[in-house]
């Protein structure tokens, strides 16, 4: 994304901050994000792809909606041509159907590859997330994305970006979405930076036949031109097996909806709050409800971290507008306003941001030493 962005590509100005996962950050348009992400949540889970008749669920009515009212605007204030990433997608594609045919677009799509070595040992750093269990999100959502847009899409192996070939590939890429090429090779060479490629460092062991067979189908496909009928076959295969265990995503997607009506609060359900069913207390394991438990902290994290840079957005816009009152020359004014504990608060929250890593590590002591020296009485420092 961040190559298209250099290429001249339009994408949002509210994004994601980043992470020390993604420490240039991921390119996600918050919004965007946060719709797919509670739809999922509410018709499936985020590692499943919905099943049954989930389209006619009336919280993707809204999502609809409210989709839909972001791409028009973008569009429509866009220069050039407008695009957004978020992986949510992938499992979303027939609702974007709904919205690109309401509003006369026709889409491009990009499909972004990276090994399921790498995906798995993302995921066990990142959440300590079960090899299988990694194993089948990254099929899932590779059979999704290529099923629903029918190949009609760009594959662009992460690898090859750092492959004696990457120059053409970004240039082709440019032409797929109809951008400007001319400064492809400069974007490249700006953009890729060979310390991002950690595949090389996943030592991980596939076992799922069929991720090893998807991922060397992928593998051998590059750009908009590739053996369609070779890829699509895999496909197949994979959907199959997967089709053929239906019923463990359809156990999983129930036991998600009863943990999260469970965990919902009363004043955000339209139903009070229940007693399991004892069949779901019978299968309810101290592993399950630590899962669930690990699955609600990550979802509540990447909330804080958009409430944190929010609130970080919102001081630098107070300090702004601080020191805009205070008079040239009045030096001892700004300092005095240094010394102010809200100011040494905001700052750490800034910095932690700006400059993630050990200061976003040590932000909360640092805040948490000041609140205490302020109900103490001490004197800033």
């Amino acid at each position: 994304m961040q190559i298209l962005q250099g290429l001249g590509m339009r994408v949002s100005e509210d994004l994601i901050p980043a992470q020390e996962q993604n420490p240039y950050g991921a390119f996600e348009d918050r919004e965007i994000f946060k719709i797919q992400r509670e739809l999922l949540l509410s018709v499936s889970t985020l590692t499943i792809p919905p099943g049954g008749d989930w389209q006619s669920a009336p919280e993707v009515g809204r999502a609809v909606r409210d989709l839909g009212a972001i791409v028009e605007k973008s569009i429509g204030e866009a220069e050039s041509i407008w695009g957004f990433k978020d992986p949510r997608t992938a499992y979303l594609i027939p609702m974007w159907n709904r919205i690109f045919n309401r509003l006369n677009v026709v889409p491009k799509y990009v499909l972004a590859v990276r090994s399921p070595a790498s995906v798995i040992a993302s995921m066990r750093r990142q959440y300590n997330t079960d090899k299988a269990i990694a194993e089948m999100f990254w099929l899932s959502k590779y059979t999704e994305a290529l099923h629903q847009t029918g190949l009609n899409l760009f594959i662009l192996n992460y690898e090859d970006l750092f492959s004696d070939r990457r120059h053409d590939l970004v240039r082709a890429l440019a032409g797929f979405c109809n951008l400007d090429a001319a400064n492809a090779d400069v974007v490249l060479d700006q953009t890729v930076k060979r310390n991002l490629d950690r595949a090389s460092m996943d030592e991980v062991t596939i076992n799922n036949h069929y991720v090893t067979m998807l991922h060397e189908a992928l593998a051998t496909s590059s750009g908009d031109q590739f053996d369609r009928d070779a890829l699509s076959s895999v496909v197949r295969e994979a959907r199959t097996a997967m089709t053929e265990f239906e019923g463990w995503a359809i156990e999983a997607r129930r036991l998600h909806g009863d943990i999260s009506r469970i965990r919902r609060k009363p004043d955000q359900a339209n139903e009070r709050p229940r007693v399991p069913p004892p069949e779901v207390v019978e299968k309810s394991s101290e592993e399950q409800s630590l899962l669930a438990e690990l699955l609600a902290c990550r979802d509540e994290t990447t909330e804080l971290r958009i409430q944190l840079s929010d609130a970080a957005n919102q001081i630098k816009a107070e300090r702004a507008s601080a020191k805009a009152k205070v008079s040239p020359g009045s030096n001892k004014n700004e300092l005095n306003l240094r010394k102010t504990y809200s100011f040494q608060i905001g700052n750490a929250i800034v910095v932690a941001l700006q400059r993630p890593g050990v200061n976003t590590l040590l932000m909360p002591f640092r805040v948490v030493r000041l609140l205490f020296r302020a109900m103490t009485g001490k004197r800033p420092q």
